[in-house]
């Protein structure tokens, strides 16, 4: 029995069992915590450039605290990819979680500029570790007939986390309640996790760890109330051992750099739009809001297309990142052609709209 077949069981042929609803929901809303801390410059930035604020920033350090953040990002993604890997899901996921809560307590307490910048540096490399770690452990305890639906619903609400902070950014001003209310209140989604959730099953399988695996899946299926046997799992295949030398594989070395090439593409769009939302708008949180609420329907178009049978990944792909070409050009057309007009930031805003409608589509 592999570990699809088991997850048969546990769901009792349904998509989901209610404790894997309840589950999922919960390990949800650490994409709202991520939205939060990948665009909170966004709203910290009138605040932070405040000539009466004691340490305030420059527009060059604006920018190096983007730049400082994105790389502590990059970093975590890398270093929490291969402890993850290693030590597995469950233990790095309520690791990190609670540190990057209690860092932004900690953010509240910076007395200087090169205060501000280190913040950022730790911060952006828990939430890199955090988003990457989630979204696996959340998909890999669930059955993989779900994981296409499953996959475009966590980056919705990751949207929705975006729209939800501009709302934080227009109702308060003090850089301190803003670092506090985007992410204390996650503290009652990670007590229930912490009780009861296990490892992840396909983890522990691919570690050879059978019985771990079957005892994880036991787990599941009470939870459903299901009762069930320990499955018999297969071994999984012997062969070369997982780790990021295999990307150095003639049968993937290519498509890996060819993947590697449009993420990048797609990520320096993606934050390139969400994160210089200011100078779209006169109002960044209403620009903030406007980047977040586009992306849902992208996500649900993006579903349909992959499932479809003529368009599915790879024309989805192609088509998407044709509209993010589309969208990125005819924002630099309007900045240039309507600078200083009137109306310019309406014609600014709906072409960056449509490309962050597209790259978002993308990265599906």
């Amino acid at each position: 029995m592999d570990a699809d077949q088991a997850f048969e069981i546990v769901t009792n042929g349904k998509s989901l069992g209610w404790y894997s609803y309840y589950t999922f929901g919960l390990q949800l809303t650490t994409q709202v915590l991520v939205a939060f801390q990948m665009c909170l410059m966004v709203i910290l930035t009138p605040i932070l450039k405040n000539e009466e604020w004691p340490w305030h920033l420059s527009e060059l350090q604006v920018s190096l605290a983007s730049s400082i953040y994105m790389l502590g990002v990059m970093g975590g993604n890398f270093v929490m990819g291969i402890v993850a890997d290693t030590y597995g899901r469950k233990r790095p996921y309520f690791a990190v979680l609670p540190l990057l809560i209690i860092l932004q307590v900690f953010g509240t307490l910076c007395w200087s500029v090169n205060s501000f910048l280190a913040f950022r540096l730790v911060s952006g490399f828990l939430t890199g570790g955090l988003g990457l770690v989630g979204f696996v452990y959340q998909q890999e305890l669930l059955p993989s007939n779900v994981w296409a639906i499953s996959g475009n619903i966590s980056p919705g609400v990751f949207a929705i986390g975006i729209a939800f902070l501009a709302l934080i950014g227009q109702l308060f001003d003090s850089y301190s309640t803003i670092l506090l209310i985007s992410s204390l209140p996650f503290i009652f989604s990670l007590l229930p996790l912490f009780i009861g959730i296990p490892e992840s099953p396909r983890w522990l399988l691919s570690q050879n760890r059978i019985d771990e695996s079957a005892a994880a899946f036991v787990l599941l299926a009470n939870k459903n109330g299901i009762k069930m046997d320990p499955p018999e799992l297969k071994s999984p295949p012997a062969g070369e051992a997982a780790g990021c030398m295999m990307i150095f594989n003639k049968a993937v070395i290519s498509r890996v750099t060819i993947m590697g090439i449009l993420w990048f593409s797609a990520s320096l769009c993606y934050y390139g739009l969400t994160l210089n939302l200011s100078g779209l708008h006169p109002n960044p949180n209403v620009s903030l809001c406007l980047s977040g609420l586009v992306e849902i329907p992208s996500y649900i178009i993006a579903f349909y297309l992959m499932e479809s049978e003529f368009f599915g990944r790879r024309r989805s792909t192609s088509l998407s990142f044709f509209g993010v070409f589309l969208g990125c050009f005819s924002t630099i057309f309007a900045l240039i052609h309507h600078a200083g007009q009137e109306g310019s930031s309406s014609a600014v805003l709906g072409s960056a709209m449509f490309g962050k409608l597209c790259v978002a589509a993308a990265f599906s």
